[in-house]
């Protein structure tokens, strides 16, 4: 596991000119094969099953794949740059929760963070920080919605509700963009 400006050095080659999607997962994968590493395979998990929802094909090259993630508008967050790797259940959400703050903070600092949708992957990752992140101002597409992690058998889980998200808060018409979470907090206001 990298140190956390490595990973954000590599996603900044990467960055949208015009953002439109966020997608932020738990934490860079212990194996090295992180989703912004040029050398990584295309049949890297959540890579590849990105690539297939959102334009119904794996590139032949990995650049191509984030080329095609940059220009379409999409940037991958992580909840925490810290390894989770063989760490308990209660230890991963507890790493999490402590970089809630830093998460806060980092979307913030993203031009047009607050005006796009966030699709939240994994069940930790859906139940720690839609609240937050809402509360925050910002767009959680899921609702509510668990999103599983591309991997360990977990592909057509994935496949169906992030289509459904993508669907719903993505491709819909400007005025189905906010989701019902932001639309119940803006009423309490």
């Amino acid at each position: 596991m990298q140190a956390k400006q490595y990973y954000h050095d590599q996603r900044r080659e990467w960055a949208p000119k015009n953002l439109r999607l966020i997608v932020i997962a738990e934490s860079p994968p212990a194996d090295g094969h992180y989703l912004y590493d040029v050398e990584g395979n295309t049949r890297e998990s959540l890579f590849m099953e990105l690539l297939i929802q959102l334009f119904g094909v794996v590139p032949k090259s990995k650049k191509a794949g984030l080329r095609a993630l940059q220009q379409w508008g999409v940037i991958l967050l992580d909840a925490t740059y810290t390894s989770l790797h063989g760490l308990k259940p209660a230890a991963r959400n507890n790493a999490v929760k402590e970089s809630i703050p830093t998460l806060i903070e980092e979307l913030e600092s993203i031009d047009d963070a607050r005006d796009v949708p966030i699709v939240l992957i994994k069940k930790n990752v859906c139940d720690l920080l839609e609240a937050p992140l809402v509360a925050a101002g910002f767009k959680v597409a899921n609702d509510g919605t668990m999103v599983a992690f591309p991997g360990s058998g977990q592909q057509a889980n994935f496949r169906k509700t992030f289509s459904e998200i993508l669907n719903e808060h993505v491709y819909a018409p400007e005025e189905k963009m906010i989701s019902q979470a932001l639309k119940d907090r803006l009423a309490r206001k």
